[in-house]
């Protein structure tokens, strides 16, 4: 890239500080307008990953992580407040909107980013934070790190494709963009896997991709059994084909399904749950929510959601409200401890049977 700049007849200093060092960064930005040509922009990309849990996490790691983006990004906005900037680039991460497991401080950091571009912006100077996805040249981040975001929806962008984006918004009305290659169905259907996400809830009003090639047979299969048997039956059709896929999701016969008795009393873990819902969508043709099997526990409730709110073409109406608190939702199971990446990383095995 350097190469390239050169070429293009660009001088390039490459010099070798702390960003976090005040005053090696007081030195550096001393000598713009004597030893080099006045400073007219600023890009932060500085960062420190590093995976901690916060029961795991000390101060010295906090630290570590904080000193390239907290400090660095305050370090360059003070030294420069007062000069005439073209451009304030922040580079910030959608782990500040999303969170990730093990990157607790990582998420912080960034999203002190955000937070700096909106105040300087505020007080009339140049800022522009965004939130990157992921790229597919990434040294903070090992291959595995990679694969992990991957499953878990956030693709990985070119790098040209990125820069290329990146001068669109420069100099641009935003304090603040996102960009992001996301398959936002694996997204989703992972971080709500347990619970519903307000930042995500407004990804539902956005048009839902068509159902796959292999999810249509069977979609246009269940249509047709239920328009081949008379309309007292279907209830019971419908039953029998969700109790099926219960069973398959279970490790179970169907024999030992109940469909009064609740699937997670049953064993059902969320990432089963998510495999249930992706199984049922196949089957219907249609995105369903991502906390069916919450609001819908039984296989009667599913069957009987199905019928009267996606195959009735109906409205949905509101679903049933949460159990009181103190009441056991979930039954203890080992998959339930995993992290969002552990579990993300199952979750594409399974999804890819399913479909």
């Amino acid at each position: 890239m350097l190469s390239a700049l050169e070429a293009a007849g660009a001088r390039v200093d490459v010099v070798s500080a702390d960003v976090a060092d005040r005053a090696a960064m007081t030195t550096l930005l001393a000598s713009f307008g004597v030893a080099r040509p006045p400073l007219r922009g600023i890009v932060h990309a500085a960062a420190q990953m590093r995976a901690d849990t916060l029961a795991e996490m000390t101060g010295e790691a906090l630290a570590e992580v904080f000193a390239a983006k907290v400090t660095g990004a305050w370090c360059l906005h003070e030294l420069s407040r007062e000069l005439p900037l073209d451009f304030f680039v922040l580079f910030s991460s959608t782990t500040a909107l999303i969170g990730s497991a093990r990157l607790g401080h990582y998420a912080a950091a960034n999203q002190f980013l955000d937070a700096l571009a909106h105040q300087r912006r505020a007080a009339g100077l140049p800022a522009l934070s965004v939130n990157w996805g992921t790229w597919d040249e990434m040294r903070a981040v090992s291959d595995a790190g990679r694969r992990s975001f991957a499953q878990a929806g956030l693709l990985p962008m070119r790098t040209a494709d990125a820069l290329a984006m990146l001068g669109r918004l420069v100099g641009g009305p935003a304090p603040q963009a996102v960009v992001a290659s996301v398959d936002w169905g694996a997204l989703v259907a992972l971080y709500e896997a347990k619970r519903s996400r307000p930042f995500l809830g407004e990804l539902r009003a956005l048009p839902i991709d068509a159902p796959t090639a292999t999810a249509r047979p069977r979609a246009a299969d269940l249509a047709a059994r239920l328009e081949g048997v008379p309309a007292e039956a279907r209830h019971d059709l419908l039953v029998a084909h969700v109790r099926g896929e219960a069973a398959v999701v279970l490790g179970l016969s169907e024999t030992r399904i109940d469909p009064e008795q609740g699937l997670f009393d049953m064993g059902m873990d969320s990432l089963m749950a998510v495999d249930l819902k992706a199984r049922l969508e196949a089957a219907v043709g249609h995105r369903l929510p991502s906390t069916l099997t919450f609001n819908y526990p039984t296989v009667t409730a599913l069957a009987g959601y199905l019928a009267d709110e996606v195959l009735g073409g109906r409205p949905p109406s509101p679903a049933p409200a949460a159990p009181a608190p103190g009441t056991p939702a979930v039954a203890a199971d080992s998959r339930d401890d995993l992290s969002e990446d552990e579990l993300a990383a199952l979750l594409a095995e399974k999804l890819g049977r399913v479909r």
